[in-house]
């Protein structure tokens, strides 16, 4: 099947480039940071930002209600104007901004990072809280303890950091940016990363150079312990991947292995940088053993580049798939977009009218431009499909996840995806600055439309539910995987 749309790599490389050279000509300008993190507000200027943040999502964001009403929306913009007192303290409007961004429930909207002068540097130190910590179903179990000077054991219940109520915390932090759909499983996803909490406890919480921590032991007795913050890099306390492949990219994003002669298991880790090449090797392997049942781990995939997405696709799809972008056309949005945001947002109109030939055509007020992905001729694969997602299977890694299992009858496994399972905002993004906090609010301005039926307006659902309990945890078992084996080898 043909369709106009179709481009050669030639084309579709050059056109990179010349994207790639207009985003970096606009992207140059200098990006708007917040006020230092001392700067108080009268009451009528942070409201003034609330209500200016308020109207910016309206206009500039593609499907602001695509998971809760306008009128749901407004009530809570109003319950976090309601809250401020006559004087507001800078974290105290930034963290009301994340809350209305997350009311939105999109994974690529958020509150960008303040950039802090040389001076607050030096009076930063990364502080982290010594344990790691897992969420498993309405209970918080500690996985690692960092210290040496405590009892407290991997598998113990916690049920408290300072007086904070487990429950209470996750409900705090959880605002901090969302996934999409109003559920409560990325921001789970994102507390059992690897000192992840930290990150979001200090953004709610006094950092401290102690805890105080309650938590429950084996014979649940509870007990009450002061543990001392350490000070690791990340990157020491994580445990290095020493399994051996058949085939690993240098950025060991993609791995690729072969559990037995009738079962192939691909690990992708993300989808950034440049994969093209690297499928077309892995499937030429898997073409050449015959393999008949293929396993795609999206587990703590948080997406990247839709073209690489494609690419993957194109190896397994047997029938030509596509997705559309919508994107509103009105002149109002741009009332709200500071310099980078100006300059990101033509950027994306230059690249989608001028230099992409796809389809695209203006209606009733809405842009919409659709691609197209053929199967590939070669290396082609048609044996059955089974992909692992959790809460971190996000943006592009969910749209596979989709795409697979609406198109290829892929039986997904594991837990609910973040992501959504008939669409997402993003692709292209801009920015835009609130007038008197100048915190900069990140948003996407196209929808992504699967192009699929559906009934589901939240994150992706696995066809086989599987939540790993605590001691599988401690014991290093991986029962998604396991049970997918023996998915497979039961069929």
């Amino acid at each position: 099947m043909e369709h106009s749309t179709k481009k050669t790599e030639k084309e579709v490389n050059g056109q990179r480039i010349a994207l790639a050279v207009i985003l970096g000509i606009f992207l140059s300008i200098p990006a708007v940071f917040s006020q230092p993190a001392s700067t108080k507000y009268l009451r009528k200027l942070a409201v003034q930002d609330l209500e200016y943040l308020r109207e910016a999502i309206k206009n500039t964001h593609p499907f602001p209600f695509a998971y809760t009403s306008e009128a749901t929306f407004n009530h809570y913009v109003d319950a976090e104007i309601a809250s401020l007192k006559d004087t507001v303290d800078y974290y105290i409007l930034r963290n009301a901004a994340r809350r209305i961004v997350y009311y939105v429930h999109c994974v690529h909207s958020t509150v960008l990072s303040r950039k802090v002068t040389k001076r607050e540097a030096l009076d930063l130190a990364d502080k982290y809280f010594p344990l790691e910590i897992r969420w498993i179903g309405n209970e918080f179990y500690i996985f690692k303890n960092y210290t040496k000077d405590t009892l407290i054991k991997p598998g113990y219940k916690l049920q408290s950091i300072n007086g904070y109520p487990m429950d209470h915390i996750a409900d705090s932090i959880k605002t901090y940016r969302s996934g999409d759909g109003p559920e409560d499983d990325f921001i789970r996803g994102l507390i059992n990363l690897p000192f992840q909490f930290n990150f979001l406890y200090d953004l709610h919480f006094p950092e401290d150079s102690f805890y105080q921590v309650e938590y429950i032991d084996s014979f649940n007795q509870i007990h009450l312990d002061t543990l001392r913050a350490i000070f690791e890099p990340h990157d020491n306390l994580r445990e290095k991947d020493t399994n051996t492949y058949e085939y690993i990219n240098k950025h060991k994003s993609l791995k690729l292995n072969f559990i037995d002669p009738s079962i192939a298991y691909l690990k992708i880790a993300d989808f950034d940088g440049l994969q093209n090449v690297h499928f077309h090797y892995i499937f030429k392997l898997i073409d050449e053993k015959k393999t008949p049942n293929l396993i795609i781990d999206l587990r703590y995939n948080y997406g990247g580049g839709m073209d690489n997405a494609n690419n993957l696709m194109s190896y397994i799809i047997d029938t030509v798939s596509s997705f559309s972008l919508e994107t509103p056309v009105k002149t109002k949005e741009f009332d709200y977009y500071d310099e980078s945001g100006m300059a990101q947002r033509l950027a994306g109109i230059v690249y989608f009218t001028l230099l992409d030939k796809g389809t695209y055509y203006i209606k009733g007020g809405n842009w919409y431009w659709k691609s197209f992905i053929e199967p590939r001729k070669h290396y082609n694969y048609n044996g059955k499909v089974y992909i692992l997602i959790n809460e971190h299977t996000l943006s592009a890694a969910s749209y596979v996840a989709s795409q697979l299992k609406h198109r290829a009858s892929a039986i997904l496994i594991g837990s609910r995806s973040g992501g959504g399972e008939f669409g997402n905002a993003g692709y292209t993004y801009t920015t835009f600055t609130l007038p008197n906090s100048n915190s900069k609010i990140k948003v996407p301005h196209n929808w992504i439309n699967y192009d699929i039926e559906h009934t589901n307006k939240h994150e992706l659902y696995p066809q086989f539910e599987v939540q790993s309990q605590i001691n599988d945890l401690l014991e290093g078992k991986d029962v998604v995987l396991e049970r997918t084996l023996q998915i497979i080898r039961n069929k």
